[in-house]
């Protein structure tokens, strides 16, 4: 789970911690992933009171981006038994579990190493997609400093599988009007009643 992130577009706000609906989009996120063996959240040790029995560990370096968030997070999975895939998830999707689960039935069978989930118009979403374990490793190993990495960039070698996943489950909140359209207030400005 990545989690990390500055929000600048959305004045600083916390984006894990906008509520949506009936939970805050971390809560959603971890929802999502609610069967796994394991759950890890690569996020500021201020998430900790919301990760929901989940590890927490910060990227290093802080805000070094969602591949520095991988680099904090994989060694957490890397033990004797652990399941061959990983999902990898932003925290700032609105509904992320339809894709979740499909991304999950086409990985039982794919031979691909990483899968992505991409809505109907094409648009691949880098921060939904379950990849090989091991593939990620390698991919992080061969990649070097992590820090400031683009998830592409990471996954170039690999290559992704695009998998159509249902409508709205790769929506996220980057900018103001997407808060808007699905109905998240931001907090005001510091200061504001």
């Amino acid at each position: 789970m990545l989690a990390g992130g500055r929000a600048s577009r959305l004045g600083g706000a916390v984006k894990p911690l906008l509520r949506h609906r009936e939970s805050t989009l971390l809560g959603t996120a971890l929802a999502a992933v609610r069967g796994a063996e394991r759950r890890v959240v690569a996020g500021p040790s201020s998430l900790a009171p919301a990760v929901d029995g989940a590890e927490l560990v910060q990227e290093d370096p802080p805000f070094g981006g969602p591949v520095a968030g991988l680099a904090a997070a994989l060694p957490l999975l890397d033990r004797p038994g652990a399941p061959d895939w990983v999902v990898v998830l932003a925290a700032d999707l609105v509904a992320p579990a339809p894709a979740v689960h499909t991304l999950l039935e086409v990985a039982s069978s794919a031979v691909e190493a990483s899968l992505l989930a991409v809505d109907a118009s094409g648009r691949a979403q880098q921060l939904l997609g379950v990849h090989r374990r091991a593939a990620l490793v390698e991919a992080l190993t061969a990649l070097g400093d992590p820090d400031g990495a683009s998830v592409r960039a990471l996954l170039r070698d690999l290559p992704p599988r695009l998998v159509t996943v249902p409508g709205g489950t790769t929506d996220d909140v980057d900018a103001p009007a997407d808060a808007l359209r699905h109905g998240i207030d931001l907090p005001g400005p510091r200061g504001a009643d």
